[in-house]
């Protein structure tokens, strides 16, 4: 992915290398946002425990 991103990006100058990387992003977001059967979409991704410090769970 960073491949591709670079090999557009660089061919730009100046303030456009930031707006190229800035759009690519905003694909990418819509793109796992609205992917259902990878991703769930808005719902996240499933069975990721919670993160535990020192015996403390993160749920409440």
């Amino acid at each position: 992915m960073a491949l591709v991103v670079s090999a557009i990006s660089l061919r730009t100058v100046e303030d456009y290398f930031i707006i190229i990387t800035l759009g690519i992003q905003v694909v990418v977001f819509s793109v796992m946002n609205n992917w259902q059967t990878l991703t769930r979409g808005p719902l996240g991704i499933p069975g990721i425990p919670s993160i535990r410090i020192l015996g403390f769970s993160s749920k409440t």
